[in-house]
């Protein structure tokens, strides 16, 4: 059976959150600080909405953009950041606070924090300068361990234990040395996922999406998974479990579409994270990879979620099935008025023409859907459909407005 019934809800942890990020917050909201003027690493804008956050590998001074007076470091994380481009921010600035987890650093500060808390960052860098070769920064290896069977297990920079596909040019290698994945995406979908919520994640591949909506969704919320590669849909599973959300978590070895039946499956052997439905088989030779076609059973939303009363976050990418899905979802997105979607747009490879990508567009209008896009940043913009249509590729964010 595909349909799901809602489980009772795991209890609630409790207790407060991590007190070393809180005591942070606390002090920036002491000094006036608020979030807009904050840069801090990825999960600080739980504690200080609004706050810009970083991943691994970041240049800080690229995103100390205008009224950033605020960068908050982890002291466990900065190893992984750009030192050429952190170092002139830190002589400039002053640490204005301290304790044993973070460092906070801002222009023209009249106070400094204790020097017992800010030695072990100094110390870091300090080893950092006398070790790294000439011509830049050297940034440290990623743990990774093969398990056998062409699977590596990682751990994301999101705390997530990871499973993957040692064979795949797509995500695998980003995951082994990078710990992360479309981190302007995956910015987004973190602030848009909230506690208690259902989740739908459409195009799981090996579950990178799945364990931050499945984190996001809390323990009285609920994920469902969709991937029609067997072997992904299995890495899927076991992800979720070993991250503690399998009870959360259901997984569903299928693809999404229109209607119930069964599909060809074009599975990617090299780049596995455009295996589709369609036919890519000259895309696949283009790029020295193989294709093999699989028939995989097929089952459209409204029906894999008929007894679910609403959604909440819905993010599709299916390589250009993107409209049959939501074809197939017309009763699930008219009974779910607060769904926020990520759905990723291809006019050129989804779409017969751009007359039937201009109306996929136009239908989402229709179901009352303000239409914006992700950029590279991270941030959600406005773009008219001629900006969209006129794109190779972009990643759409849609709500409603209240």
């Amino acid at each position: 059976m595909l349909k799901w019934k809602r489980p009772a809800p795991e209890a609630a942890p409790s207790g407060a959150g991590d007190p070393f990020w809180e005591a942070v917050a606390a002090h920036l909201r002491t000094r006036g600080l608020s979030g807009r003027q904050v840069l801090a690493p990825i999960g600080f804008a739980a504690y200080c909405p609004d706050a810009r956050e970083y991943g691994m590998g970041a240049r800080i001074s690229d995103m100390l953009g205008p009224g950033r007076t605020c960068l908050v470091l982890h002291k466990g994380q900065v190893d992984s950041l750009d030192l050429d481009a952190l170092l002139p921010t830190l002589i400039r600035w002053q640490c204005i606070f301290a304790n044993e987890v973070f460092c906070v650093f801002a222009p023209d500060a009249d106070t400094t924090a204790e020097s017992r808390h800010l030695e072990p960052l100094l110390e870091r860098l300090a080893a950092r300068l006398s070790g790294r070769p000439a011509g830049g920064a050297a940034g440290p290896a990623r743990q990774a361990v093969y398990v056998g069977d062409n699977t590596a297990l990682t751990r994301t920079i999101y705390g997530h234990k990871m499973l993957v596909d040692s064979r795949d040019l797509s995500l695998t290698p980003h995951l082994l040395l990078d710990g992360d994945w479309e981190p302007w995406i995956a910015r987004v979908v973190r602030q848009h996922v909230r506690p208690g919520t259902v989740a739908i994640d459409v195009g799981a591949n090996c579950g990178f999406y799945s364990l931050l909506l499945a984190e996001g969704v809390g323990p009285a919320g609920r994920l469902f998974a969709f991937e029609g590669n067997p072997r992904m849909a299995t890495l899927t599973r076991k992800n979720l479990e070993i991250n503690g959300f399998f009870a959360r978590s259901t997984v569903m070895p299928v693809l999404v579409g229109r209607e119930r039946g069964r599909s060809n499956f074009q599975l990617f052997e090299e780049h596995m994270g455009s295996s589709t439905m369609q036919d890519r088989s000259a895309s696949a030779t283009a790029f020295g990879d193989r294709v093999h076609t699989i028939e995989v059973d097929t089952i459209p939303l409204d029906e894999a979620l008929a007894d679910v009363p609403a959604i909440h976050f819905l993010k599709i990418d299916a390589e250009g099935a993107e409209d049959m899905i939501i074809g197939g979802a017309q009763a699930v997105i008219g009974r779910s008025p607060e769904l926020t979607m990520v759905i990723e747009f291809a006019p050129l490879a989804g779409f017969p023409g751009y007359d039937a990508a201009r109306a996929y567009l136009a239908r989402f209008r229709e179901m009352g859907f303000r239409i914006r896009r992700i950029s590279e940043a991270g941030e959600i913009e406005t773009a008219s459909d001629d900006a969209l249509l006129q794109a190779d590729w972009s990643e759409l964010f849609l709500d409603r407005p209240h």
